[in-house]
């Protein structure tokens, strides 16, 4: 609990006014209105029953705000119409409960009051329920046993308001009763999650209160550092410890009185110890006024009387300071239970005895001896665990003998008071923050330990882990000796250290080394993301093979294991991706390298230009990896202006070493291909040639000649997209009048035909040879506009009429044009069964609509 918990009533009792009290850290106390008694539960131990007809509890005390309202309740079942209140604050908010098992969360905003509700039969009546209310951030929750049942966004943040806060009425006004029993009402300032109403619903879910009430007396043996430590130690006086008497009830506790002097029978306290615990001799005495102390022979008891009819207040502590306790030092250093027996005590104003016994560790410390045995603890081999939760460290902490003459003995075993090293370190917690853990709980566990060295010998070794610490218990198997610069390792290995930087210490705590008193060397362990390995260092590794070794996950270019430059300015990134590593210029800047000058080499390490790229194959590619056009791939090699007369012609070259040298050049004319560093021209070989146009200063034979066995010459189109012609021109200048040229392709098989395609001013002739003959044009199918035949020309009309006609399907009227009349067969008056008329339609020039005729299968 903390200063945010503003109420907590347990409801388990009712002191005298009637009043609901607190807790000691909630200490706010309630008024009871009407009829409200305390019950027996088998749940709680004990509750409080309102009667639903004016019984209700009101804090004595005004709260502020609350933020979040919890409590068990039962309430039996209610009629359909019916409503009451579980618990609110005046002027600030209610909780509601209907008929029909809905709860209402009414709240007060600076804009008004706000409602929502749970859906129908939320509640079940006649069972346990946890019920809570919170109000933070314009959200409003309704929780049922740990279960958000209702939300609703807030139009406005809640209205503050300080007033007392009521149980089982309308706050408001004194109306709106409700039945209902109730246990374990808690009011916060702040927010409690899901998780922690969970552990608040346990927290008063058993006997405890019923426990407290039969066994109201708690105490307390402790030193002068407030420790449950007795200390081994030569001081003839004994050590002085205090019992602390603590009545843990909410009511008043008091000694009865009328008892004789203080012995084994006659007492209200009785503080046991185990045999050989207290040393023989030792004389515990007590010097408070009104308390005597005596003790058995053993001494294992001592037995307390109090002064007569002693009240201890609800919540209050005596302190008893009892001195000339010594250990017996037989048994080392150890843990012992000590047992406080009561009898004679009871509640102010009750005649029942209470009776019972508490029961308490105490640690028995060597503290005699030599306070500075020459042991030292130190780590080899570096000081550091990776701080990414991720990767495993191993730490290597040596115990050595620092004397040079002098071995340190060790108890073994089967010793009375075997010596015992304790190496320990703290561990965090989920979900709690602990800055000087050295890893967190879920990883301790495959924390291994291993024991080397020459003065390593055999060890009994225990492994516990005790809250936020892990530790190992070693006991030698038998007696035994560090010597003089002896030493032994102990390695820890799979340390996960906490993904976060800091400092963790490692204690290494020694018990029972004869001549010395126990103590408690340490060192300090940095969590750090940087670790070093002799001359080595690394990053997310903690075997670096070089000076400097960075693992990582692997990351693209946006991310980057090592980054150099700030990340809002131009900045370097390196790193390594599953298949490749890479280097990245960020912040929209270019990667230069050697901006200020010397040579670069890929695959070489003497490299003769500015890029020198060594290989057998597979030197340089340009690539482009995109599947959308418009964007070219090219190598561009670029000369920045020049003064006028000074010409630079940008070239590649392809040169063999005592073989050959040519070069490719661009010049303002084009690009020529030249030999070596000469001007002259060179052949250029190649399968097909692509241009968009050819021009040359001599034509062997007059003529292009292109020889091969198929495939001689293409004009190629490899744009997808339309829009543009692909065509072979045959083109002749402009020539005089009265001289006309007829562009031709010929088609010539020597000795065999010649044909050729020559074009005219009236179109596109078919010819034999280099006469003026046409010829047969041979083709599948030919599509034309018309076709002229001597003179006559046929359209698509007239040819569709032929082909209705050769399939049998071409209609027609019939017309005899000397009587200017159609024909048609008549549908009246048969000429017999199997005949029927043909008549003239007498009507000059009308249509008869008797049917159309047409010439069935055209032979």
């Amino acid at each position: 609990m903390s200063e945010r918990l503003l109420l907590h009533w347990q409801l388990d009792d009712l002191v005298s006014g009637p009043l609901v009290v607190g807790t000691p850290v909630a200490r706010t106390t309630g008024t009871v209105e009407g009829a409200a008694v305390v019950r027996p539960d088998e749940r709680f131990g004990s509750c409080l029953e309102l009667s639903g007809g004016a019984a209700a509890v009101t804090s004595v005390s005004a709260l502020p705000a609350p933020v979040t309202a919890q409590a068990w309740v039962r309430v039996p079942p209610m009629s359909a119409d019916a409503a009451g209140v579980l618990f609110g604050q005046a002027e600030g908010f209610t909780l509601w409960l209907l008929g029909d098992g809905r709860l209402v969360h009414q709240l007060v905003t600076t804009d008004g009051i706000v409602k929502h509700d749970t859906p129908t039969g939320t509640l079940t009546f006649g069972e346990w329920h946890h019920v809570a209310v919170t109000s933070e951030d314009r959200t409003a929750r309704v929780l049922l046993d740990g279960v958000v049942v209702a939300e609703t966004a807030l139009p406005a943040p809640v209205r503050a308001t300080t007033a007392p806060f009521t149980l089982g009425r309308d706050p408001d006004a004194a109306g709106s009763y409700l039945a209902f029993s109730a246990a374990q009402v808690r009011v916060h300032s702040d927010t409690r999650s899901v998780e922690e109403l969970r552990q608040d619903m346990g927290a008063g879910q058993a006997v405890r209160p019923s426990f407290v009430r039969t066994h109201p007396i708690g105490f307390e043996l402790v030193d002068a550092d407030e420790q449950p430590v007795l200390r081994i130690d030569d001081t003839p006086t004994g050590q002085r410890l205090t019992l602390r008497l603590t009545n843990s009830s909410r009511h008043d506790l008091t000694l009865w009185p009328g008892l004789g002097p203080v012995s084994a029978q006659e007492h209200h306290f009785a503080l046991r110890f185990r045999g050989g615990v207290l040393a023989a001799g030792s004389v515990p005495t007590l010097s408070v006024p009104g308390w005597t102390l005596t003790t058995d022979a053993g001494p294992t008891t001592c037995y307390l009387r109090g002064p007569d009819a002693m009240t201890i207040p609800a919540g209050q502590s005596v302190e008893l300071p009892i001195a000339g306790v010594r250990a017996d030092a037989a048994g080392g250093t150890r843990g012992s239970r000590v047992e406080l027996g009561y009898r004679r005590v009871g509640y102010v104003g009750e005649p029942t005895e209470l009776t019972g016994a508490r029961h308490q560790i105490l640690e028995i410390v060597n503290d005699r001896g030599r306070s500075d045995p020459p042991l030292h603890l130190g780590l080899v081999g570096g000081d550091r665990v990776l701080s990414d939760g991720v990767t495993a460290s191993t730490l290597r902490l040596r115990v050595a003998n620092l004397s040079r003459d002098v071995a340190v003995p060790l108890t073994g075993a089967d010793g009375v008071a075997p010596s015992e090293l304790v190496l320990s370190f703290e561990v965090q917690l989920a979900e709690e923050s602990r800055d000087w853990a050295l890893t967190d709980a879920g990883t301790a566990g495959v924390v291994d330990l291993a024991i080397g060295g020459p003065a390593g010998g055999g060890w009994q070794v225990r492994r516990e882990q005790l809250g936020q610490r892990a530790q190992w218990t070693l006991i030698p198997d038998e007696d035994t000796a560090v010597p003089p610069d002896g030493w032994w390792d102990l390695t820890l290995s799979e340390v996960h250290g906490l993904a976060s930087p800091g400092r963790a210490p490692v204690l290494l705590a020694y018990r029972n080394i004869p001549g010395f008193r126990d103590g408690v060397l340490a060192v300090e362990v940095e969590r750090a993301p940087l670790v070093f390995a002799g001359s080595a260092a690394g990053l997310g590794t903690v075997a670096p093979e070089a000076r400097l070794h960075v693992v990582d996950q692997s990351t693209n270019g946006h991310a980057g294991s090592v980054i150099v430059g700030p990340t809002n300015q131009p900045n370097l990134r390196l790193g390594y991706d599953r298949g490749y590593s890479w280097v990245q210029s960020h912040g929209g800047a270019p990667l230069a390298i050697n901006p200020v000058g010397n040579n670069v080499g890929v695959g070489t390490t003497a490299p003769v230009a500015r890029l020198t790229v060594q290989a057998v194959t597979d030197h340089l590619q340009l690539r482009r990896e995109e599947q959308t056009g418009g964007s070219p791939v090219f190598l561009e090699l670029y000369q920045a202006a020049t003064p006028k007369g000074v010409q630079v012609y940008p070239s590649i070259r392809f040169h063999h070493a005592d073989a050959f040298w040519h070069r490719i050049e661009a010049n303002p004319d084009g690009i020529t291909f030249k030999h070596g560093g000469s001007e002259g021209l060179i052949d250029v070989h190649a399968a097909v040639a692509h241009a968009a146009e050819v021009r040359a200063n001599r034509v062997r034979s007059g003529q292009v000649v292109v020889t091969a066995g198929s495939d001689h010459l293409q004009l190629r189109r490899d744009e997808q997209s339309g829009g543009g012609a692909l065509f072979l021109e045959l083109f002749q200048a402009q020539t005089p009048n009265g001289v006309d040229v007829y562009p031709s392709i010929r088609f010539h098989h020597s000795h065999k035909f010649w044909h050729r395609i020559e074009g005219r001013p009236e179109g596109i002739t078919f010819k034999d040879g280099g006469s003026e003959g046409l010829i047969d044009v041979s083709a599948a199918r030919g599509t034309f506009q018309a076709l002229t035949v001597d003179g006559v020309s046929i359209g698509a009309h007239e040819l569709r009429a032929l082909v209705r006609l050769a399939a049998g399907q071409l209609e027609f009227d019939l017309f005899n044009v000397l009587q200017n009349e159609f024909a048609y067969a008549a549908d009246f008056s048969p000429f017999d069964n199997d005949r029927r008329h043909v008549f003239t339609w007498r009507r000059k020039g009308e249509r008869v609509s008797q049917g159309r005729w047409r010439i069935a299968f055209p032979g």
